[in-house]
């Protein structure tokens, strides 16, 4: 008999031991190398005839029984020395596992029914999920909102935490599982730079070149920016804070950059007063200052716009105006207290400047109109006089003539 008949007498014997019922029957040991040319089944069902699902006319292997397994036992003398099991339906579950048998831990496991391709690794080592076709180092594909749920299952005083990031066709999400919200979503078609951060930790939108902490460029007509509380109550909602002045500014791109072209203003706080200034800027160009007391200084005119006198001025010079009498208005401005259509100037009490402006300039041209009577009463007197004196004149001329 030869070498390779010796073997295969051998393999088939240990077979047929292996299939067979239990015994007192000694263990078979080859001291030489076993060679199957056709197929093998280890199991006590296997059977003589045992059927072979598949293709393989050749070098197959097949562990039968209800819960088959094959397992891998490191008998080194040093570490490591963990041994293993590849089973299928441990513990009663239609699974395959791999098990860590010193640990009676299960890393992996695959459930029967599993899709094909549900955990692909490519030659690059790029891991597929759902595809044999990764385009990246893990590429999830699924028909229906692919996702990965983090869960914290919680010890002691820390509760479960649950995170999901999934991503469809309307948006990509991070929800917060366990509150039911999505604090964070990117809507299926976003531009480009909808939000770039930079490695100094500036922060763009629209831009991957924001120029400060946070710089909002559009090109549409939607570059602004909105703050609403819908909640009633007082609220600040804009507050500029630095240890030192501090301004925000105003500019407008289509006039042409200079000193005193208004292209710029500052809103600032400087030293404790508000100022409105533009470029150059400076102590000592300040268009426009207000000190904590209340006191406020201008560079050029004031103009009030469109103020009334709340009904109180007198159309001086309409046609069926009627002026009263200088000693009409007198005896009203005695009465009253005040110019008549002036009003009472309260102390230390808040002014409509514009109102008070407009009475004021109503009396002024009732003063104007009094003066100009005045005029003509003195210049019909000064005739009257004139005449007086001439009669006086010729009188005391005759009799010095007699």
């Amino acid at each position: 008999m030869t070498q390779i008949q010796r073997s295969c007498s051998a393999i088939l014997a240990t077979a047929l031991a292996l299939s067979a019922p239990l015994s007192s029957q000694a263990d078979e040991v080859l001291p030489d190398d076993a060679i199957v040319q056709g197929r093998l089944c280890v199991g006590s069902t296997c059977a003589n005839g045992e059927p072979f699902a598949g293709l393989l006319s050749s070098g197959y292997a097949k562990f039968k029984g209800s819960t088959p397994a094959l397992e891998f036992e490191d008998t080194s003398t040093s570490s490591p020395t963990t041994d293993w099991r590849l089973s299928a339906g441990f513990n009663g579950e239609d699974t395959f596992q791999l098990q860590d048998i010193d640990v009676g831990s299960i890393p992996l496991q695959i459930s029967a029914g599993a899709p094909s391709n549900s955990l692909f690794l490519a030659p690059d080592g790029s891991l597929g999920m759902g595809t044999k076709f990764p385009f990246r180092d893990l590429h999830i594909r699924k028909l229906d909102t692919p996702g990965i749920r983090l869960d914290q299952i919680g010890q002691g005083e820390a509760p479960p935490q649950n995170w999901e990031v999934f991503a469809n066709d309307v948006l990509l999400a991070f929800k917060d599982f366990t509150q039911n919200t999505i604090p964070l979503g990117i809507a299926a078609g976003a531009p480009d730079d909808v939000v770039f951060l930079t490695d100094t930790g500036l922060v763009g939108m629209g831009t991957d070149l924001p120029s400060t902490g946070l710089h909002v460029q559009k090109s549409d007509g939607t570059g602004a920016i909105l703050i609403e509380e819908t909640s009633a109550g007082t609220l600040g909602q804009m507050t500029l804070r630095n240890n030192g002045i501090t301004f925000f500014r105003l500019e407008d791109t289509s006039i042409a950059a200079g000193d005193n072209t208004g292209r710029a203003w500052n809103f600032q706080n400087q030293a404790g007063t508000f100022r409105i200034t533009t470029a150059p800027g400076g102590p000592g160009e300040i268009e426009m200052i207000m000190t904590p007391a209340g006191d406020m200084t201008i560079k050029g005119s004031l103009t009030t716009g469109g103020g009334t006198c709340g009904g109180g001025c007198d159309a001086v010079f309409s046609d069926d105006y009627e002026l009263p009498t200088i000693a009409e208005h007198q005896a009203q401005m005695w009465a009253a207290g005040h110019l008549p259509n002036v009003g009472p100037t309260v102390e230390n009490a808040p002014i409509n400047v514009s109102d008070k402006l407009g009475r004021m300039l109503n009396e002024l041209e009732h003063a104007h109109i009094y003066i100009g009577q005045l005029h003509e009463q003195l210049e019909a007197q000064d005739a009257l006089y004139q005449q007086q004196i001439a009669a006086l004149t010729a009188r005391l001329d005759a009799l010095d003539a007699q």
